[in-house]
């Protein structure tokens, strides 16, 4: 339900990275975001339309998604379209935790490519109802994405889902639902992860007392180590991708995964080590 246009950065303006979210130095993270368009080039999903007398102009309107009895607060960058039938590619963009950088920059860069784009917060994050937990995610996302698919002018069929950091985790634990048979039935076109935590505490990332007490601060009735015990409980990645059947394994979905050599937490050799051979089946 759209209730106008929010403020938001001006099109086109950097947004500062910001260490909660776990990004690296400005110029690394702003390539990263630029490679997530390498993904939607290749998938080929944008179409060129010609003008018309009764062309809808691409808009931002936030809205609200029910989940878990709760009200998930977000904001619908949609593109220009030739008429108010006509259907677009999207992407679903998952946030990481706190938050605090959100990705608008991403999103209408998104957007003025030809692609509706979701951005929600989760439950107890940023204005939406309930409280925070990890846990809780999967459950937000699953709505979130039920919500977003069923809208008229995004076309279900092309799909692209892209998360940062958490965001990123489960980014990739959609690719293995994809893989598996479909994500609530459809299948993505692509994902896209940036920094993405890929494992726990098993593979030396636990998650810190002091990160947790700054992620806390912004979250709403979760404390610093109740954070840190369901980030030790998440399952790694590599187990997720490695329970995709052996029946999907010739199946193919294109999956993107970026982070930088600056990265304090997730470099390129921490991927190669615990995500790379789970990524043989994509």
């Amino acid at each position: 339900e759209c209730e106008g246009a929010l403020p938001f950065p001006e099109k086109g303006k950097k947004m500062r990275c910001d260490k909660r979210d776990w990004f690296t130095p400005s110029a690394v993270c702003l390539t990263m975001k630029r490679s997530i368009f390498v993904l939607l080039s290749l998938s080929q999903l944008c179409t060129t339309r010609g003008l018309s007398a009764l062309e809808v102009p691409p808009d931002v309107c936030s809205v609200k998604i029910s989940s878990v009895g709760e009200t998930l607060i977000g904001r619908h960058f949609s593109p220009r379209l030739s008429d108010k039938s006509s259907k677009a590619p999207a992407v679903l963009l998952l946030h990481g935790i706190p938050g605090t950088e959100q990705n608008f920059d991403v999103a209408y860069a998104l957007r003025d490519a030809g692609f509706h784009c979701l951005l929600f917060h989760y439950r107890g994050c940023w204005g939406s109802e309930g409280s925070y937990s990890i846990t809780g995610l999967p459950e937000d996302i699953s709505n979130a994405f039920r919500w977003f698919t069923s809208h008229p002018n995004v076309d279900a069929q092309r799909i692209i889902v892209t998360g940062h950091s958490l965001g990123g985790y489960h980014a990739l634990r959609l690719a293995a639902e994809s893989l598996s048979g479909g994500v609530h039935g459809l299948s993505l076109r692509g994902v896209a992860a940036l920094c993405p935590l890929v494992g726990t505490d098993s593979v030396g990332v636990p998650l810190s007392d002091d990160l947790a007490s700054d992620f806390a601060q912004f979250l709403r009735d979760v404390s610093p180590e109740k954070l840190q015990e369901q980030w030790a409980g998440l399952r790694a990645t590599k187990e997720i991708l490695g329970d995709v059947p052996v029946q999907y394994g010739t199946s193919k979905l294109p999956v993107l995964v970026l982070t930088g050599d600056a990265d304090p937490l997730f470099s390129p050799g921490y991927y190669e080590r615990h995500l790379q051979g789970a990524l043989k089946g994509c």
